[in-house]
């Protein structure tokens, strides 16, 4: 082998400096609250707040149909296919009675599914004019056709649900007129457990978030530059935020959380923050925010400054009648849980648009002085006014017979002040 060059004087050159070292390249980030006035806090701490509305609608347990006519599908029953059954909520229907009604069946079917002891009776009706009168064959089909839709669509069991038939209703407006003949045209459905007729619970939950914007500050040291960077906030592999771009991020990237869309409370959310420098470097950090989330749950209606409304429109009183029933007594139930002695009260007597004005005043009164009387323990000291509206103010659509049977009603309205 050659020997090492040497310089005149014979001594080896000294060795090649070492290279330079690699440009600095440093990542860090910081998570913020950002205040509503914009400033900066430490404390990154997020406090949802949901608000729970609720609501109750009665049910109206008949089913109506045309003239002659025993088919389901000419009802204004909403029927759906048995592979939708499994999914058929009725707390996610729409908050409206109307349409509560129109899935009559549906959440009888459910109901039956729940309460597998439970038994119905079916009652077919006809309306004594015309093709009608003495048809109590047409009054079994129409009972047999809402039987075999709880067959069918609902797997309900037969030996559960008992079929008659009559000619008139038990309850009904005079057929002389095209309204009682409408109301006379249906099934009646009973039940042996309060369970499958009980009123249907509405509820939305509304969220809120105090805190709704989060301040992610990365902090960047490179010496050759960055080329390009990323940052995202995830829960396991849920993404909630994600920035990116080339060159230097702004100082501050805000998360502003959606509500709709929260991360599991309880948990941690990872921020990380991904950076390419210019020299081909990479660098990853990550920080971790925890999510604590301070739920507060409020059941109402509607809220007014510093007091709670509940309104109750639970009784539908039968055809010119103003007693309550067994059912609706227990359906006076609920009412009572709200009335504190805090409490104002206000009953509201309504009809449908058959008969007078007068008559219908007169009546909606009566339907108010029963249930002040069946409320009378509830409301012993407690402020009680009575308005008499009758058919002054109409509630539903009375072209539909559904819809007569729902202006038939008291609605209750119980003002409490919040503590």
């Amino acid at each position: 082998a050659s020997a090492a060059p040497r310089d005149r004087r014979g001594i080896p050159p000294p060795p090649p400096p070492p290279p330079p070292p690699p440009p600095e390249l440093e990542t860090g980030v910081r998570v913020l609250a950002r205040a509503a006035d914009g400033s900066f806090l430490e404390d990154a701490r997020v406090i949802v707040e949901r608000l729970t509305r609720s609501e109750l609608f009665p049910l109206l347990p008949h089913v109506f149909f045309p003239q002659n006519n025993a088919d389901l599908d000419s009802t204004s029953m909403n029927l759906i296919p048995n592979a939708a059954t499994a999914d058929f909520d009725e707390s996610r229907l729409p908050n409206s009675t109307l349409a509560i009604y129109a899935d009559l069946l549906n959440v009888v079917g459910k109901r039956m599914q729940e309460n597998p002891a439970a038994r119905i009776t079916l009652t077919g009706c006809n309306n004594a004019t015309g093709a009608e009168r003495n048809n109590r064959r047409l009054s079994r089909r129409r009972a047999e056709a809402v039987r075999d839709y709880l067959m069918r669509t609902w797997s309900i069991d037969a030996d559960r649900i008992r079929v008659r038939d009559r000619n008139l209703p038990r309850e009904a407006p005079s057929t002389e007129t095209v309204e009682g003949q409408q109301e006379a045209r249906r099934v009646e459905i009973s039940s042996d457990t309060y369970a499958v007729l009980a009123p249907v619970r509405w509820q939305s939950v509304d969220q809120s978030v105090s805190t709704p914007t989060i301040a992610l500050l990365p902090d960047i040291r490179s010496d050759a530059g960055v080329r390009r960077w990323s940052l995202d906030v995830t829960q396991d592999s849920e993404v909630y935020a994600s920035f990116n771009g080339e060159g230097n991020p702004a100082e501050t990237l805000d998360w502003v959380i959606d509500s709709t869309r929260i991360p599991e409370a309880g948990r941690s959310v990872d921020i990380t923050l991904r950076v390419e420098d210019r020299a081909g470097q990479s660098s990853t950090s990550r920080a971790a925010l925890p999510f604590d989330t301070e739920t507060r749950t409020t059941e109402v209606v509607e809220q007014r400054g510093n007091r709670r409304i509940d309104r109750f429109s639970l009784i539908l009183f039968d055809f010119k009648k103003s007693d309550i029933g067994p059912e609706n007594r227990r359906i006076l139930d609920i009412v009572r849980e709200a009335i504190t002695p805090r409490s104002r009260v206000t009953i509201y007597g309504y009809a449908d648009r058959t008969g007078s004005p007068e008559i219908n005043r007169e009546l909606a009164l009566d339907r108010c002085n029963s249930v002040r009387s069946a409320l009378r323990r509830s409301l012993e000291g407690i402020p009680v006014q009575l308005e008499a509206v009758g058919s002054d103010r109409l509630l539903f659509d009375n072209d539909l017979p559904e819809g007569r049977n729902y202006c038939r009603t008291v609605q209750i309205v119980v003002e409490t002040g919040l503590e």
